[in-house]
């Protein structure tokens, strides 16, 4: 699942407001399914709806050791905002990916 958004007008002066960007919010493939590109289609085709819409960015979180993901969204040009670390609990951490 992603979206494309942008942060209601009344904020547009705040220093926290957010253009149109895009935001993959929660992207699962099935094991028998893996390793089709199907991760990749998905992506790609929430980055077109970005690019229609003149979005900023797109990004996504991907939970720390998940090599994988993190190799598949690098290889698409993904890369680790600074400061990008989210501490969910005391054994899960996400790592914040961002287009360039």
């Amino acid at each position: 699942m992603g979206k494309v958004e942008e942060d209601p007008p009344y904020v547009q002066f705040m220093d926290s407001y957010l253009p149109w960007h895009g935001h993959v919010t929660a992207l699962s493939v099935a094991p028998q399914y893996r390793r089709l590109g199907l991760a990749k289609e998905l992506t790609q085709a929430l980055e077109r709806g970005c690019e229609e819409q003149n979005a900023w960015f797109v990004d996504l979180f991907v939970r720390e050791g998940n090599d994988t993901a993190t190799g598949l969204y690098r290889g698409m040009g993904y890369v680790q905002r600074s400061g990008g670390l989210m501490q969910l609990s005391e054994n899960c951490k996400k790592i914040l990916l961002t287009t360039k």
